[in-house]
């Protein structure tokens, strides 16, 4: 009867293992990760997240559907629209939308993954243990505390994590026709893989990668590395790469590729993150490569051991190739390389071969001869940690492999029985990533420990204390928040951003003499400051000297003509000079520029009343109503 009963118990788990693999342990992973990012779902926006999302006046109006063809990212402008016309600046609604993308970007890694091992040798471990090679790889995807950077940094998952989706959109539309045996089916997938990757040229840029990362699968998957199978598919590729070659030199125009190759591309370095010697120096090409080569090792390495990991690092340019920190990782690449070829020419270990040149490939175009005034991020690793995690889900597959088949005699891994296991195994794997993950996303919580984190990890980069001044004042902390515009202002002598933060917190303190030195210094180093402008106005305001403010704030609004912090100083400086009625078309322009706010409905509201305009202040206030409540301080940025 025991033997019955289990015979039994074993078909129904054999006949419903396939299932429970391919779609219950994706869905339990996919849980996981909901339950790891909730958190962080109403953490503020957080640096580039102000400036593109909140501080860009044109969200407000501009018509997404005019967007298209119009720039290389208009998806990601779309997207951004999208979440403003629903939710307005709630950053609930946009980290909702990232976690999304890169939860559907990570089941069709684990489709992507599963697929190629499947079409792997017979009898090979890719082919053994597909599904658990393809598990594993999601649950590192989804829940490695490096991506993190990428999906919560929320205008990042609108461009690296869209660029992602797309190319593995179009990698598993590639397999699968070539999985089916109807050629109208073929070419209906074939001509979809197209159009997506047509679409894709307005994610970003790094899609340019996608037609070559499609000739790897091809080669090791599908041609099994062999040139009278691949030349079958040739003509799909050529097509393919000509559709994204073309959109990209459409939208970046011809002139940015004769530049690049012609290694004309320059870049300065961004205000308080030096990577030269000198401020004003130009970032080169050459001079940019051979400091990317420690910039890659760090990329790969990252991912073994997570730890250490920062928005921010204070790296600088190597000075020239033979120092120790450029011509060290060229030897240690150079190495990897070597490896590669080798493994190309004798046609072994495909597994290795793939992923590696995955990996490369995706992470080339920023990491050679492009230069970028940003010399490292480990967002730019997202699309390139499909190959990298598949090619360590393998080797921890392997290991795992051997160990039980050493220490456990006459069995095999993952065999009937070892089912719950498996289950285990990777739960753990998920759990642990997913606490890590969990743990790290806690930097997005506030700005404070934002960039305490940095300053922390990244000491030497003055736009990292400057931040952390301008969220020490923001919390009232004015005396914490002086040392650190003061140290950024020592570690960058161009850098005008901590001279005019620090006259804020100088004319909170009443020192304003101070402060109007300060701004001068600001004005001086950077003379299009409209900040700047508008914080001297302020100052000039409260020593009554309205000649002097009203020039400071007119200048500020013609370089920002949408500044509502400026018209709003304007209205004050005009209520002090007990001028109503001028005020009120001051207050007006100010919510009709980018203080849409409560606060500036609610003074435009009470400045109606003085004008006797009733009609006009009920509108205002009811507007007001329906705007998020903001702390009634001076208009200083």
């Amino acid at each position: 009867m025991k033997n019955k009963k289990a015979t039994g118990l074993d078909g129904f788990i054999s006949k419903y293992i396939g299932w429970i693999h391919l779609t219950l342990v994706p869905a339990f992973i996919t849980i996981l990760t909901i339950v790891f990012y909730h958190p962080s779902l109403v953490y503020p926006f957080q640096f580039d997240d102000l400036a593109n999302i909140t501080k860009k006046f044109d969200i407000r109006f501009f018509d997404p559907y005019k967007q298209i063809m119009c720039n290389s990212r208009w998806l990601g402008e779309w997207l951004n629209k999208l979440n403003y016309q629903v939710g307005g600046f709630n950053p609930w609604y946009y980290r909702v939308c990232n976690v999304s993308i890169h939860i559907i970007t990570g089941f069709l890694v684990f489709m992507f993954i599963y697929a190629i091992c499947k079409k792997s040798e017979e009898n090979s471990l890719l082919q053994k243990r597909a599904t658990w090679i393809a598990q594993l790889t999601m649950v590192l995807f989804l829940l490695h505390p490096v991506q993190t950077q990428t999906v919560s940094y929320v205008i990042q998952a609108r461009l690296e994590g869209l660029a992602t989706l797309f190319v593995m959109m179009i990698a598993n539309l590639f397999l699968a026709a070539y999985s089916v045996r109807s050629m109208a089916a073929r070419g209906f997938l074939l001509a979809l893989a197209i159009l997506l990757g047509f679409i894709s040229c307005g994610t970003k840029e790094i899609v340019i990668v996608a037609p070559f990362l499609i000739m790897a699968v091809d080669w090791f998957f599908l041609s099994k590395m062999e040139w009278s199978l691949f030349k079958q598919r040739i003509w799909f590729h050529v097509l393919f790469t000509a559709v994204i070659i073309l959109s990209l030199l459409y939208y970046l125009k011809p002139k940015f590729f004769f530049d690049v190759l012609g290694l004309k591309v320059t870049m300065p370095n961004n205000r308080g993150n030096i990577l030269t010697d000198n401020a004003m120096d130009m970032i080169k090409p050459f001079h940019y490569l051979i400091s990317e080569f420690k910039v890659i090792l760090h990329y790969l390495w990252v991912f073994i051991w997570p730890f250490g990991m920062s928005v921010e690092y204070d790296w600088k340019l190597s000075s020239s190739f033979f120092a120790p920190d450029s011509f060290l990782p060229f030897l240690f690449l150079s190495s990897i390389g070597g490896m590669i070829g080798y493994l190309l020419k004798e046609k072994k270990l495909p597994a290795v071969s793939f992923g590696l040149l995955w990996f490369f490939i995706a992470i080339a175009p920023r990491s050679t001869l492009i230069p970028s005034p940003e010399l490292i991020c480990d967002y730019k690793t997202y699309l390139a940690s499909v190959g990298w995690l598949f090619l360590l889900s393998v080797g921890i597959i392997w290991l795992a492999d051997s160990a039980f088949q050493k220490f456990f005699e006459n069995k095999k891994l993952f065999s009937l029985e070892n089912h719950a296991g498996q289950m285990v195994f990777i739960s753990f794997c998920a759990l642990t990533l997913g606490w890590s993950s969990m743990e790290r996303n806690l930097v997005w919580k506030s700005a404070i420990e934002f960039w305490q984190d940095i300053v922390v990890k990244a000491p030497k980069k003055a736009r990292a204390h400057n931040n952390l001044g301008v969220a020490l004042s923001e919390d009232g902390r004015f005396d914490e928040a002086i040392p650190c515009y003061l140290q950024a202002i020592r570690l960058d002598a161009v850098y005008s951003d901590p001279w005019s933060n620090i006259a804020v917190a100088y004319s909170v303190k009443d020192d304003d003499d101070k402060a109007i030195s300060a701004l001068q210094e600001a004005i001086r180093i950077f003379p299009n400051y409209a900040e700047a402008y508008n914080n001297l106005g302020t100052l000039y305001i409260k020593k009554k000297e309205f000649e002097q403010a009203g020039k400071m704030l007119h200048h500020a609004i013609a370089l920002r003509g949408h500044y509502g912090k400026a018209w709003f100083n304007l209205g004050r400086m005009h209520l002090e000079q007990n001028k109503p009625e001028e005020a009120w078309a001051y207050f007006d322009n100010a919510t009709k520029g980018d203080l849409d706010t409560s606060e500036g409905y609610h003074v435009l509201g009470q400045i109606s009343m003085q004008v006797k305009n009733i009609k006009k202040q009920l509108m205002h206030l009811k507007k007001r109503q329906k705007k998020v409540q903001v702390d009634h301080r001076l208009c200083l940025i």
